[in-house]
C-alpha cells in the first residue's frame, strides 16, 4: 500500500481503531472461543489467548509494513472490543 492506513476510523455507532496485543484476552473471552463465531471467520475456538496475542503482533506488524490494516471494532461508550475487520488491498 502507498497510502498510510488510518488508525482510527469514527462512525455514528462504532469506532475502528488500531488493535493492541491487550486486547487478545478479552477477544478470547468473548467472541474468540465461541464457536459460533468460529464458523464464519479464520480462527478456530481452541485457541489459547497467547494464539490471539501472536495474531495480535503479526497484524501490528503488518501496519508498520502498510500491508494491511485490521482495525478492532469497538463501540463508542466504554471502547468494547466486539469484533475485527481486515483491510487487504489486492
Amino acid at each position: 500500500m502507498t497510502e498510510q492506513i488510518p488508525e482510527q476510523i469514527f462512525t455514528p455507532h462504532l469506532i475502528l481503531r488500531k488493535p493492541a496485543v491487550e486486547d487478545g484476552r478479552l477477544i478470547h473471552a468473548s467472541y474468540g472461543s465461541d464457536p459460533e463465531v468460529a464458523r464464519y471467520v479464520l480462527f478456530r475456538p481452541d485457541q489459547t489467548v497467547q494464539d490471539v496475542e501472536g495474531f495480535l503482533r503479526s497484524t501490528l506488524e503488518a501496519w508498520e509494513k502498510s500491508e494491511r490494516g485490521a482495525w478492532a471494532i469497538t463501540l463508542p461508550q466504554g471502547g468494547e472490543v466486539i469484533g475485527m475487520i481486515d483491510l487487504r488491498l489486492e
